[in-house]
């Protein structure tokens, strides 16, 4: 069957809409694999949705088990390429007054490149040994800080000496931190940054290694509108991928259609407050952490059920209200730790055989 290029979420075939590659089912960020054909979807919808995209990954509830289980850019499973929390301050439970800039990545604590500068003239590197050689690391954030410029994040804690501050560089993101113990510090930054550098020759002790018991405290601003409208993105890629382009094109599906362009009051995703709302998954032995998508007709609506990583994040979607045709149901998993994207009823057959074995 020929494929039009008829954007599904533009539905506009006949403006100058272009189209660059078919668009993913599940978000590639979340380790999705198959993508619907790519005249679906216009690269002119996905730079409008770029911004939900993003703080769905970095600023949503699903970004806290994409730091423990992954995967990391674009469904990269490489360790190097995991995906990282936010900057944090973190401290030791043993030792609550050492503090320090930190992140998240694969459920481990990693600490930023940084300086504590005591406006008594002494300072002290800390780095994390897992990102190479400290001394090396101490040479790379000297380079750094000779480029330092007055654009930073400011962190306040009253635990830091209300003498000293923090200041770390996070490399992949280009970005300085600094936390000092109040806002109201006094403490002219540039001053002791020039302090630090103008040291004819920098003291190097012999590195010292340790275990920390660490507690990360990580405040997220939370956009719940791009979080609920990515899943309905998703139920309804997949939609499209089962029925085809002109299906979703119908206009019963322009509210969600709409809702999911532009935003606005939600009335498509609901949040399940049951264990597990579909009595039929109980029994089905899914892969660790796996995405699942079902479609499915409830009292009389189209809907669609979409879970990351397991149920606590599992959410209706109505696609379409008072849908009048018959509807079975239909369904697709992503086993993004194996790379695997499977329709669930052919699941289903794989398991009932191996067990049978």
């Amino acid at each position: 069957m020929e494929i039009k290029n008829r954007c599904i979420y533009f539905k506009d075939y006949e403006s100058k809409l272009t189209y660059k590659s078919g668009e993913h089912i599940f978000p590639a960020g979340l380790g999705g694999i198959k993508k619907l054909p790519k005249g679906y979807v216009s690269h002119d919808f996905n730079n409008s949705v770029s911004g939900i995209e993003t703080e769905f990954m970095r600023r949503s509830p699903i970004a806290l088990p994409r730091q423990f289980y992954g995967p990391g850019k674009r469904g990269n499973l490489n360790e190097k390429r995991a995906t990282k929390s936010e900057v944090a301050l973190m401290y030791d439970e043993n030792s609550p007054l050492v503090i320090k800039f930190g992140y998240i990545s694969l459920g481990n604590p990693f600490s930023l490149p940084q300086l504590k500068i005591n406006t008594n003239a002494t300072f002290n590197f800390y780095s994390d040994k897992s990102l190479g050689e400290p001394l090396e690391q101490f040479d790379g954030f000297i380079k750094n800080l000779k480029k330092f410029t007055s654009r930073y994040k400011t962190y306040i804690d009253d635990r830091i000496d209300e003498a000293s501050f923090l200041i770390g560089y996070e490399e992949e993101e280009k970005k300085w931190h600094l936390a000092f113990n109040n806002e109201n510090h006094g403490i002219e930054i540039k001053k002791w940054i020039e302090v630090v550098l103008n040291q004819k020759e920098h003291k190097i002790s012999t590195p010292q290694y340790g275990k920390i018991q660490p507690t990360v405290n990580q405040q997220m601003k939370i956009d719940i509108d791009a979080y609920f409208r990515v899943y309905a993105k998703t139920a309804f890629n997949f939609l499209a991928y089962v029925t085809g382009q002109e299906f979703v094109l119908q206009s019963c599906f322009d509210p969600i259609r709409d809702w999911i362009k532009n935003g606005g009051d939600n009335h498509f995703v609901a949040i399940s407050t049951k264990k597990n709302p579909i009595n039929a998954l109980n029994t089905i032995p899914f892969p660790d952490e796996s995405h699942i998508i079902l479609l499915l007709k409830i009292n009389n609506d189209l809907m669609a059920y979409v879970r990351f990583y397991d149920d606590t994040f599992g959410h209706f979607v109505r696609l379409c209200k008072n849908y009048s045709d018959n509807w079975g149901m239909d369904g697709f998993i992503c086993d993004w730790k194996n790379r695997r994207e499977i329709k669930i009823f052919d699941y289903i057959r794989e398991v009932n055989e191996n067990l049978e074995r």
